[in-house]
Protein backbone atom coordinates (compact mmCIF):
# COMPACT_ATOMS: atom_id res chain seq x y z
CA UNK A 1 0.00 0.00 0.00
CA UNK A 2 2.87 2.51 0.64
CA UNK A 3 4.32 1.86 -2.62
CA UNK A 4 1.56 3.11 -4.33
CA UNK A 5 1.13 5.94 -2.26
CA UNK A 6 4.85 6.66 -3.21
CA UNK A 7 4.30 6.72 -7.13
CA UNK A 8 3.73 9.93 -9.15
CA UNK A 9 -0.06 10.84 -9.36
CA UNK A 10 -0.52 9.30 -12.81
CA UNK A 11 0.86 6.24 -11.96
CA UNK A 12 -1.14 6.05 -9.36
CA UNK A 13 -4.11 6.20 -11.68
CA UNK A 14 -2.75 3.50 -14.04
CA UNK A 15 -2.21 1.05 -10.99
CA UNK A 16 -6.13 1.97 -9.69
CA UNK A 17 -7.42 1.90 -13.59
CA UNK A 18 -6.74 -1.88 -13.75
CA UNK A 19 -9.71 -2.84 -12.09
CA UNK A 20 -10.59 -4.03 -8.49
CA UNK A 21 -8.69 -6.37 -6.27
CA UNK A 22 -11.58 -8.03 -4.76
CA UNK A 23 -11.71 -11.20 -6.97
CA UNK A 24 -8.22 -11.64 -7.02
CA UNK A 25 -6.77 -14.93 -4.61
CA UNK A 26 -4.03 -12.48 -3.42
CA UNK A 27 -4.96 -8.58 -3.56
CA UNK A 28 -1.96 -7.74 -2.01
CA UNK A 29 0.57 -9.38 -4.05
CA UNK A 30 -1.47 -8.55 -7.66
CA UNK A 31 -1.11 -4.78 -6.28
CA UNK A 32 2.96 -5.34 -5.60
CA UNK A 33 2.71 -6.62 -9.46
CA UNK A 34 1.08 -3.68 -10.82
CA UNK A 35 2.63 -1.25 -8.67
CA UNK A 36 5.99 -2.82 -9.90
CA UNK A 37 4.99 -2.82 -13.50
CA UNK A 38 3.64 0.59 -12.76
CA UNK A 39 7.46 1.42 -11.93
CA UNK A 40 9.17 -0.12 -14.52
CA UNK A 41 6.61 1.38 -17.45
CA UNK A 42 5.31 -1.87 -18.32
CA UNK A 43 1.90 -1.36 -16.88
CA UNK A 44 -0.80 -0.98 -19.34
CA UNK A 45 0.78 -2.90 -22.31
CA UNK A 46 -1.08 -5.95 -21.76
CA UNK A 47 -2.66 -5.18 -25.88
CA UNK A 48 -6.08 -5.31 -23.57
CA UNK A 49 -5.32 -8.65 -21.84
CA UNK A 50 -8.04 -8.56 -18.93
CA UNK A 51 -9.25 -5.30 -20.10
CA UNK A 52 -13.33 -4.59 -21.06
CA UNK A 53 -13.48 -4.10 -24.68
CA UNK A 54 -13.95 -0.59 -26.06
CA UNK A 55 -17.26 0.12 -28.10
CA UNK A 56 -17.64 -1.55 -31.37
CA UNK A 57 -17.20 1.07 -34.45
CA UNK A 58 -18.29 0.57 -37.76
CA UNK A 59 -19.91 -2.86 -39.17
CA UNK A 60 -20.37 -5.04 -36.27
CA UNK A 61 -21.42 -8.59 -36.09
CA UNK A 62 -24.63 -9.08 -33.91
CA UNK A 63 -23.73 -12.63 -33.19
CA UNK A 64 -19.98 -11.50 -31.98
CA UNK A 65 -20.76 -8.57 -30.13
CA UNK A 66 -23.66 -10.91 -28.21
CA UNK A 67 -20.80 -13.35 -28.00
CA UNK A 68 -18.39 -10.73 -26.32
CA UNK A 69 -21.19 -9.70 -24.28
CA UNK A 70 -22.34 -12.48 -22.88
CA UNK A 71 -18.83 -13.90 -21.85
CA UNK A 72 -17.44 -10.93 -20.88
CA UNK A 73 -14.61 -11.11 -23.25
CA UNK A 74 -11.86 -8.85 -22.52
CA UNK A 75 -10.44 -6.49 -24.93
CA UNK A 76 -8.04 -8.32 -26.26
CA UNK A 77 -10.43 -11.26 -27.44
CA UNK A 78 -13.10 -9.17 -28.66
CA UNK A 79 -10.62 -7.16 -31.20
CA UNK A 80 -9.46 -10.43 -32.18
CA UNK A 81 -13.21 -11.66 -33.07
CA UNK A 82 -14.00 -8.08 -34.57
CA UNK A 83 -11.19 -8.47 -36.95
CA UNK A 84 -11.83 -11.70 -38.74
CA UNK A 85 -13.46 -12.15 -41.69
CA UNK A 86 -17.19 -11.93 -41.70
CA UNK A 87 -17.41 -15.63 -42.89
CA UNK A 88 -15.48 -16.74 -39.63
CA UNK A 89 -17.63 -14.41 -37.60
CA UNK A 90 -21.03 -16.38 -38.48
CA UNK A 91 -18.75 -19.36 -37.29
CA UNK A 92 -16.91 -17.98 -34.18
CA UNK A 93 -20.70 -16.73 -32.93
CA UNK A 94 -22.07 -19.56 -33.07
CA UNK A 95 -19.28 -20.65 -30.17
CA UNK A 96 -20.99 -22.42 -26.79
CA UNK A 97 -17.99 -20.81 -24.39
CA UNK A 98 -20.06 -21.88 -20.62
CA UNK A 99 -17.55 -24.42 -20.33
CA UNK A 100 -14.53 -22.52 -20.68
CA UNK A 101 -13.06 -21.38 -17.27
CA UNK A 102 -11.79 -18.56 -18.75
CA UNK A 103 -13.66 -17.90 -21.84
CA UNK A 104 -11.33 -14.83 -23.15
CA UNK A 105 -7.93 -17.08 -22.92
CA UNK A 106 -9.99 -20.36 -25.15
CA UNK A 107 -10.90 -17.89 -27.54
CA UNK A 108 -7.27 -16.48 -28.00
CA UNK A 109 -5.54 -19.85 -27.85
CA UNK A 110 -7.59 -20.98 -30.63
CA UNK A 111 -7.33 -17.94 -32.84
CA UNK A 112 -3.54 -18.47 -31.89
CA UNK A 113 -3.62 -21.69 -32.77
CA UNK A 114 -5.15 -20.89 -36.27
CA UNK A 115 -8.21 -22.82 -35.33
CA UNK A 116 -10.68 -20.47 -36.46
CA UNK A 117 -11.29 -21.87 -40.33
CA UNK A 118 -15.25 -23.21 -40.18
CA UNK A 119 -14.61 -26.70 -39.35
CA UNK A 120 -13.07 -26.66 -36.63
CA UNK A 121 -15.13 -23.91 -35.00
CA UNK A 122 -18.24 -25.96 -35.85
CA UNK A 123 -16.99 -29.11 -34.22
CA UNK A 124 -16.00 -27.11 -30.87
CA UNK A 125 -19.12 -25.61 -31.26
CA UNK A 126 -21.14 -28.59 -31.03
CA UNK A 127 -18.95 -30.61 -28.46
CA UNK A 128 -18.99 -29.15 -25.02
CA UNK A 129 -16.64 -31.84 -23.78
CA UNK A 130 -14.08 -29.89 -25.87
CA UNK A 131 -15.20 -26.89 -24.04
CA UNK A 132 -15.06 -28.69 -20.40
CA UNK A 133 -11.66 -30.80 -21.20
CA UNK A 134 -9.79 -27.79 -22.86
CA UNK A 135 -9.77 -25.00 -19.68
Amino acid sequence: GQRLKNLPQHLQRKVLDRGDLKGTRNPSAVLHARVRDAEQGTLGQTDGLGQPPPPPMGDVHAGVEALIAKYHLDARAAGALRALPRHKQDVAATLDLSHARVPSAFVMSHLQQKLMDEGALAAAASAPSVFETTL
